[in-house]
């Protein structure tokens, strides 16, 4: 079944991608609430009984495995299963850090055995809870990044989304969750009037929420959820990342992704918010601010925060994801930039071998030799 479309929201088709290698790392902190945290040995024995045949079986702390040569280490083995972690390029700040929750635990706990106990039990969500703060506290080198423009935008009206059924009956207005929520990835949705599309899917109840509270916004015009190809956003790893929602206000364009809140700070959600903040902020700068069009922003919600009484405006001020700032060291390579002068906007300055390519230098990911030319510069 086809999706009719009634509407389109001017995607700027553009592929950003960065020169060379990613150079990042992590700052030194005291890691916040610390003194709030009481982890507990767990018993020494886990009973295991069978239903069927009543059989028991005692499992022991101690047949827990190879004891770890430090306390710290029951931390740091699950911290580096982390993807943005490299154990012998951040071993001095992983050690530190869980130095500071081992002399927190000699505090409460009486004893070595014990503080091991409560390590060996909760040493994974221990683990969590540091890396939640060492993404706060990471740290970037300079980047360049190469931007491709293949046109200002998709002038082409949206192809028509494909939808296949199994049964008319998994039709549903929007507004009417299914009986099983974990079943609503077989429904196809409709009654909306601010869509681009009659007919949506979603992958999750809190995405039919979402679109809930976009349809009664007065605020917003057109709402879609894309389809491949609309986005070129690739987030360090190389991965292709396809949000949930664009919006269209009558002041701006969103990016906007929902999320379980347990996952907001997991690294691959991580890596593909600030892929697509870095998206916006181009977008901006480079198409927006030339064109007249309006600005663009990216948007992490998290799933119990979409409360019947939220408003649209209230997320955007609390979930906005800004890494990259207005005015933050960007230069563009390109042409024509004698307008942009005259316009007493931006100041020319020079670098070896001009480029009609535009690139960005931002504070982000990566580091590169810098090429010279005419260089624009904001004001």
């Amino acid at each position: 079944m086809d999706a009719l479309v009634q509407k389109t929201i001017a995607i700027p088709q553009m592929v950003i991608s960065p020169t060379e290698t990613v150079s990042y790392g992590f700052k030194a902190f005291e890691i916040e609430g610390l003194s709030k945290w009481n982890y507990q040995p767990s018993r020494n024995e886990l009973v295991l009984q069978e239903l069927r045949t009543d059989k028991r079986t005692v499992i022991s702390s101690e047949d827990e495995g190879q004891t770890e040569n430090r306390p710290e280490d029951h931390i740091v083995k699950h911290l580096i299963d982390k993807d943005e972690i490299d154990y012998f390029a951040h071993a001095e700040i992983l050690y530190d850090l869980t130095s500071q929750v081992v002399a927190h635990m000699s505090t409460y706990l009486p004893s070595s055995e014990d503080i091991r106990n409560a390590l060996v039990s909760h040493g994974k969500p221990i683990a969590n809870a540091i890396f939640a703060q060492m993404q706060v506290n990471k740290w970037r080198t300079e980047t360049n990044y190469k931007v491709t423009m293949h046109s200002s935008f998709d002038a082409m009206q949206l192809k028509p989304q494909a939808f296949g059924l199994d049964d008319e009956k998994n039709i549903l207005d929007f507004r009417t969750p299914p009986a099983s929520l974990k079943d609503i990835k077989k429904f196809v949705f409709n009654g909306f009037k601010k869509s681009c599309f009659w007919l949506a899917r979603f992958d999750s109840d809190t995405e039919r929420k979402m679109a809930e509270l976009l349809e009664r916004e007065p605020d917003v015009l057109l709402w879609m959820k894309p389809s491949m190809n609309q986005f070129h956003i690739q987030d360090q790893h190389g991965g292709q990342y396809l949000p949930d929602f664009v919006v269209e206000t009558s002041t701006e364009k969103l990016i906007l992704e929902t999320k379980a809140a347990n996952e907001t700070n997991d690294a691959e959600v991580i890596r593909k918010a600030e892929a697509a903040s870095l998206w916006c902020h181009i977008a901006t700068k480079f198409h927006s601010e030339k064109n007249s069009d309006k600005p663009w922003r990216y948007v992490l919600v998290p799933h119990d925060q979409l409360l019947p009484n939220r408003t649209l405006q209230g997320l955007l001020s609390r979930f906005t994801r800004a890494r990259y700032q207005i005015g933050t060291n960007i230069s563009f390579h390109c042409l024509p930039w004698r307008q942009a002068i005259q316009q007493g906007k931006w100041r020319l300055g020079w670098r070896r071998g001009a480029s009609t390519t535009p690139i960005l230098s931002l504070q982000g990911g990566y580091s590169t030799k810098r090429s010279t030319g005419p260089v624009l510069r904001k004001r």
